[in-house]
C-alpha cells in the first residue's frame, strides 16, 4: 500500500511542480483546480491506471496556484477544527447572528444576498456574483483556476454540459433552475445562486470567516450569513437526489442490498494531523463548506508543499462515505467549473477518524493518508 501511494504521489509531485513553474498571468485570484477528465477511482490500483492514462493538457501559461487557496485542500492556517459540540450550536451561532435576525433577511432572498456581497464582499466577489446572477455561463472573458474561463473547457468552448439543450447558447441562471435535479431537490433560484456562487473564485470569502478564531472570539458577525444559509439549506435539498438515486439502484439490484459508497477525498497542504483530532478517536467538526473529490489524483496534488518548501508534511483524509445520508451531494450540474466534479459537505459537519491510516517520504515529503467518517 505504502509503494502504490508513492508511486501516485511521485507522479503528482513532478507534475505540479511543472506547473508551478509557469508565470501566473490570471487577472484575478487563481482557483487552483486543474481542469482533468480521470476516472472515478475508489482503490489504488485504479487511480494508477487512470494517471498513467492521462495525459496533461497545459495551456498557455497557466499555474494551479498555492494550495492555500484550493477549495480541495487546506494549509494549517486555514484549517479550523472545532470541539465536536460546535455542530450542535448551530449555524447561527458560528455567524454569530441571532437566529430570527438571519431568517429575516433571508426573506429579502437574491436582493438580500445581492445587497451583502457588494457591501462586504471583494471587488473578485462581486464580479463573480454579477456573473451568476446577470450573464450567460461562459459570456466572461476573465480566467480563473488554471486559466479557465468560467464554464468553459481548456480550449476557452463553452462546455455543452452549461449549454441550453437544442442550443448553442449557454445558460443563464433561470435556466440551471429549470434542471432536472434543481427541480427534483425543489431548489429555488436563491439557492442555485448562492452555491453557483460558492463554485467561483468567491469561496474564500464564505469559508476563512467561518474559520476565523479571532472573528468568533470577538462575536463579529460573518460578512455574507445570507449567503452561507443558504448554501446549507440548498445542501439539504439536493439529499433528496442522492436518495431518489439510490432507491432506484436498490430497486435495480445494483446497490448491493445497501446504500451507493462512494469514497472522497480532501487534502491538507503542508499539514500535520492535529493530536486533539485523534486522541480518542473524538475528530472534530469542519466549520465551513468541505468541498471533497473523488479523484485521489487531484486531492494528491493539491497537497503539495507550497511554494519554496524545502521540507513538508502532507495529509490526505480519506472520507469513506456508505449512504446519501453521509455525504454532501454533487454539485456539478450548478457549478462554474462543472469538471471538478464536486461534493460538497454543509458547514459544521464531524469528522470522526476510524483509525485507518497509512503513512510514506517521498523526497522530503511525508505524507499521511487519513480515514474518515463524516456526519452531517
Amino acid at each position: 500500500m505504502v509503494l502504490i501511494l508513492g508511486s501516485v504521489f511521485a507522479f503528482c509531485w513532478q507534475r505540479a511542480h511543472l506547473q508551478r513553474g509557469a508565470k501566473r498571468v490570471s487577472p484575478v485570484a487563481p482557483d487552483p483546480f486543474a481542469d482533468r477528465d480521470l476516472k472515478v477511482s475508489t482503490n489504488f490500483d485504479n487511480v494508477i491506471k487512470s494517471i498513467h492514462d492521462l495525459i496533461p493538457v497545459l495551456k498557455g501559461e497557466g499555474d494551479i496556484g498555492s494550495p492555500a487557496t484550493g477549495k480541495f485542500c487546506v494549509s494549517p492556517k486555514e484549517l479550523v477544527f472545532g470541539q465536536h459540540t460546535d455542530a450542535a450550536h448551530g449555524l447561527e451561532n458560528l455567524l454569530c447572528m441571532d437566529a430570527d435576525e438571519l431568517r429575516s433577511r433571508m426573506n429579502g432572498g437574491i436582493m438580500e444576498m445581492r445587497r451583502e456581497v457588494m457591501q462586504n464582499g471583494t471587488l473578485t466577489d462581486q464580479e463573480c456574483f454579477c456573473y451568476v446572477l446577470d450573464m450567460e455561463a461562459g459570456s466572461s472573458d476573465l480566467r480563473f483556476q488554471d486559466r479557465l474561463k468560467r464554464d468553459c473547457g481548456p480550449d476557452g468552448m463553452l462546455l455543452k454540459s452549461q449549454m441550453v439543450k437544442g442550443t448553442a447558447r449557454g445558460k443563464w441562471l433561470t435556466d440551471f433552475v429549470k434542471g432536472p435535479e434543481a427541480v427534483a431537490s425543489k431548489l429555488k433560484a436563491v439557492h442555485v445562486a448562492a452555491l453557483r456562487f460558492y463554485t467561483t473564485a468567491a469561496f474564500g470569502s464564505i469559508n476563512n470567516p467561518l474559520r476565523d478564531e479571532a472573528r468568533l472570539n470577538d462575536n463579529k458577525p460573518h460578512p455574507l450569513p445570507v449567503t452561507v444559509a443558504f448554501i446549507r439549506e440548498a445542501m439539504g435539498r439536493l439529499r433528496v437526489v442522492e436518495g431518489e438515486l439510490e432507491k432506484r439502484l436498490l430497486h435495480s439490484g445494483d446497490g448491493g442490498g445497501g446504500g451507493r459508497e462512494l469514497t472522497l477525498y480532501r487534502g491538507m497542504s503542508s499539514a500535520k494531523v492535529p493530536k486533539e483530532f485523534m486522541k480518542d478517536g473524538v475528530g472534530g467538526t469542519e466549520r465551513a463548506p468541505m468541498s471533497t473529490t473523488s479523484d485521489l489524483e487531484i486531492a494528491l496534488s493539491y497537497s503539495l508543499p507550497e511554494d519554496g518548501a524545502s521540507a513538508s508534511s502532507s495529509v490526505i483524509m480519506r472520507v469513506i462515505t456508505k449512504t446519501f445520508m453521509d455525504r454532501g451531494p454533487n454539485i456539478a450540474f450548478l457549478s462554474a467549473f462543472p469538471n471538478e466534479a464536486e461534493y460538497l459537505f454543509p458547514p459544521l459537519t464531524y469528522l470522526k477518524p476510524t483509525g485507518g491510516k497509512s503513512e510514506g517520504t517521498f523526497g522530503e515529503i511525508t505524507w499521511t493518508m487519513l480515514d474518515v467518517e463524516a456526519r452531517l
